[in-house]
């Protein structure tokens, strides 16, 4: 079994009002390293890590169950990330 954990220190506007940009650490990955990750609600995009299609899909419903979907509002964004900022996920 594998532990995928991803531990978001922010977010902001992405390309316009429907993407979020988060940036991330990356627990299986170089945890000195921080990610962007894009979202959208529909789409989830990592630029600089190859991930499973299981392993991005999840993570795309677990943002999608507290992001919801666009047009997303900055502040409410960053008020839901200070209280759930660790998304971690299991797979066999």
């Amino acid at each position: 079994m594998k532990m995928y954990v991803f531990n978001l220190k922010s977010v902001k506007k992405g390309k316009n009002i429907n993407w979020l940009d988060f940036t991330s650490t990356i627990g299986f990955a170089d945890a000195n390293k921080n990610y962007t990750i894009e979202f959208c609600g529909t789409e989830l995009i990592i630029p600089d890590l190859y991930l499973e299609d299981d392993i991005t899909e999840e993570l795309k419903e677990l943002l999608k169950k507290d992001y919801g979907y666009p047009p997303y509002e900055i502040k409410k964004c960053k008020e839901i990330l200070k209280r759930k900022n660790s998304y971690s996920i299991k797979i066999d």
